[in-house]
């Protein structure tokens, strides 16, 4: 299970959201997802075991924006960060 989304963050011109999900001894199948202008994103987590992982979110906006991510099983939820498209 996915119990903390932390590192919210991306690299300009980018279009990738990088962020750290972090899952307990289970490890996590599930959907990591953001809203932007609208439209959702959303990346497949399949990780096995406890720890950090880092992972990221492709997207198609521009510009800066504020998200939140959500892990869509477990309900956990990062920060509002602001990012650069």
């Amino acid at each position: 299970m996915i119990i903390g989304i932390h590192d919210v963050g991306s690299v300009p011109g980018s279009k990738r959201i990088t962020f750290t999900a972090i899952t307990d001894a289970d490890g996590a199948q599930e959907t990591i997802s953001t809203i932007i202008n609208g439209r959702y994103y959303a990346t497949q987590v399949n990780v096995v075991g406890p720890g950090a992982h880092g992972l990221s979110i492709t997207h198609n906006e521009s510009g800066p924006h504020t998200v939140v991510l959500r892990a869509e099983i477990s309900g956990v939820s990062s920060n509002p960060t602001e990012i650069w498209g």
